[in-house]
């Protein structure tokens, strides 16, 4: 019965098969035109040559980096408890990664904690449209950005008393949402 050997294995073996059959050449001259498009000769000036060592660096560096890396987490999470917050427009994961325990992750928040959120960060992002602009007024290039941003808003607005807002934090939102419109207008 033959023996069957693991893939990793037949990668080898094939390619020693591949090789041995190479072995008897004596030298470019002597590869059948056949194989000219696969192992025909290859050139490289000393700078094409330079720059990819250099880059090849970069390459190891990033290795490296992950090595290291795998030994700082655990040599910090053997010591000390972490949080890890992974955030998102809906508030995001937190995980409690404690000590010798396995890792607990933190409820959700609530719909209505994301809707006044939302509305808290629209200020926020309003701003965050003009100000690289504010020092030249020649580039008009926000205002597209601006214009949709405030279409979005105005619906927010159009349908906060609709939302599961709680009594004044709804009242709160409305005054945020027009002032933010507001300021987008003038």
């Amino acid at each position: 019965m033959p023996t069957i050997l693991p893939r990793k294995h037949c990668y080898a073996a094939l390619l020693l098969m591949v090789l041995a059959g190479f072995a008897g050449a004596a030298s470019a001259e002597d590869v059948p035109s056949y194989m000219a498009p696969i192992g025909g000769r290859t050139t490289s000036s000393a700078a094409e040559t330079a720059t990819k060592d250099l880059l090849a660096l970069n390459t190891m560096m990033f290795q490296l980096y992950g090595a290291s890396g795998a030994i700082f987490r655990k040599n910090l999470m053997d010591k000390h408890p972490v949080i890890l917050g992974l955030f998102t427009g809906a508030g995001g994961r937190f995980i409690l990664y404690r000590l010798g325990q396995p890792p607990l992750e933190a409820p959700s928040v609530p719909i209505k904690y994301q809707l006044m959120k939302s509305v808290g960060h629209a200020t926020m992002a309003l701003s965050e449209v003009v100000m690289p602009f504010l020092d030249n007024a020649s580039d008009t290039s926000w205002r597209g950005s601006l214009v949709a941003y405030r279409s979005q808003m105005q619906s927010a607005l159009d349908g906060l008393n609709k939302a599961d807002l709680l009594g004044d934090w709804q009242d709160n939102s409305k005054l945020i949402l027009a002032n933010n419109i507001a300021f987008m207008d003038d």
